[in-house]
């Protein structure tokens, strides 16, 4: 909507609502997912909300609306370096350049947010380092979008299957290695064998695939989009053999599969 359309729709619902309701019909922003200073890169907001309404990406979305804002899902485009309190975990070069490490262009981190042992508001939060918008074209944002918002979900993963009492103040219980990531994995998996995000990612690159391919205009087919995937859950390709992702066949074919593939997004 533009904010002429939201006014008038805020206007047109107003009757006799509250103040809050007021700004709620206005446009505030949907309180699951929160959008920090995307403003500054429309192509990659542009990205984000087709995203999100496709496949396993909007499954999630849903996800988090069903939480009621309870546990929040946050895109924040790091669009100057300072912007966020986390970006030194961005691993920027010196002077915020870039690094030249691809997997440093987001962190993903869960966070309790508790100023004291009661008053917690619980969010995973994926921070956009500055250099996200100007070094990547918008299928290649697209790859990045879908491997951090299933990190998200994994976060959302341990905060459905915790009480308040057993998630600590700091953010180890949502990365792997803790018990709680642990126990959750085994209750849904029936082994704690795939524990690593990364490893358990792996279980749905058909998924992330095919919704990176109807987001491309279904340009070529949804297998071609495999490699796009894969390259995000090791630094190197070479892991992905010897990690057990793929066989060298396997992953000879999907490279050779996705190297006609050209950005198609309609996101100018």
């Amino acid at each position: 909507l533009t904010p002429e359309e939201m006014i008038n729709n805020a206007i047109d619902n107003m009757g006799e609502c509250s103040l809050d309701g007021f700004y709620q019909a206005l446009g505030k922003e949907e309180d699951y997912i929160i959008k920090k200073y995307l403003d500054k890169c429309p192509q990659m907001e542009c990205v984000l909300d087709k995203m999100l309404d496709i496949g396993i990406c909007n499954q999630i979305k849903n996800s988090f609306n069903e939480l009621a804002g309870d546990f929040d899902m946050i895109f924040w485009y790091d669009y100057n370096g300072h912007s966020h309190k986390f970006s030194s975990q961005n691993n920027y070069g010196p002077d915020y350049s870039f690094s030249g490490n691809k997997n440093d262009y987001v962190s993903t981190i869960g966070k309790k947010n508790c100023t004291t042992t009661t008053d917690c508001d619980p969010f995973t939060i994926q921070i956009y380092n500055k250099h996200f918008c100007t070094n990547l074209a918008p299928l290649e944002m697209a790859k990045y979008m879908i491997h951090e918002t299933m990190h998200s979900e994994f976060h959302r993963w341990v905060y459905e299957f915790s009480t308040e009492e057993e998630i600590p103040l700091y953010d180890n219980n949502f990365i792997t290695g803790s018990q709680l990531w642990n126990d959750l994995v085994t209750k849904k998996f029936g082994s704690n064998t795939p524990t690593n995000q990364h490893a358990l990612m792996n279980q749905y690159v058909d998924s992330m695939a095919k919704v990176l391919w109807e987001l491309n205009g279904k340009q070529g087919t949804f297998e071609q989009y495999k490699y796009f995937i894969y390259d995000l859950l090791t630094p190197d390709d070479e892991d992905l053999v010897t990690l057990g992702f793929l066989t060298q066949p396997e992953l000879d074919n999907y490279l050779a599969l996705s190297s006609p593939i050209t950005s198609n997004i309609n996101c100018p």
